[in-house]
């Protein structure tokens, strides 16, 4: 009988620690978990573009959908590719959040969301942060001068900061 009863107590051992079902109705999966890395995204003034995973940490399946929530002065500045999918238990899929314009945002920085919403679970949402650069203007040579000989001179313009540099040249009308 001894060989019985480790038997007896091994099922039970492992009953204890969840590794196998035990008794009527409890060979249900777990439910689905829904988990998304990273928590937070922050773009950089140079940065355009970073994975984000959806993972299913649970059981069963995750049919999920992406809503993103990034826009300023009219300029919707972040997009996520593929905007849903599904996972599977333990499966992860990696989507890629991707700066879509910063064009017309003044430096500085903004903020947005990432929700993933997925069937049968709980949605997820991450903070997001962006920012927009500061040009500085450049201008090479520093002194124009055209002496008395020179009727053309070459300048050169250009931005050494971070983002977009917008610049008009004015000269007196007697030139």
């Amino acid at each position: 009988m001894q060989p019985l009863r480790r038997t007896v107590f091994l099922a039970s051992l492992l009953c204890g620690l969840s590794v196998v079902g035990c008794g009527p109705g409890n060979n249900d999966e777990p439910p689905p978990i829904l988990e998304v890395d990273p928590t937070i995204l922050e773009f950089g003034p140079n940065q355009d573009s970073q994975p984000l995973i959806v993972r299913n940490g649970g059981g069963g399946n995750i049919v999920y959908s992406v809503s993103v929530s990034a826009e300023s002065n009219g300029v919707q500045w972040l997009k996520i590719e593929p905007n849903g999918g599904a996972v599977s238990a333990g499966v992860a899929d990696a989507l890629n959040a991707r700066l879509v314009n910063r064009d017309g945002l003044l430096p500085g920085t903004y903020g947005g969301t990432v929700t993933v919403l997925g069937q049968n679970s709980d949605a997820v949402s991450v903070p997001v942060s962006m920012t927009v650069g500061q040009p500085i203007l450049t201008v090479d040579p520093a002194i124009i001068d055209f002496g008395t000989d020179d009727e053309k001179l070459s300048l050169t313009i250009k931005s050494t900061g971070q983002g977009r540099l917008f610049y008009s040249i004015v000269l007196p009308a007697n030139w």
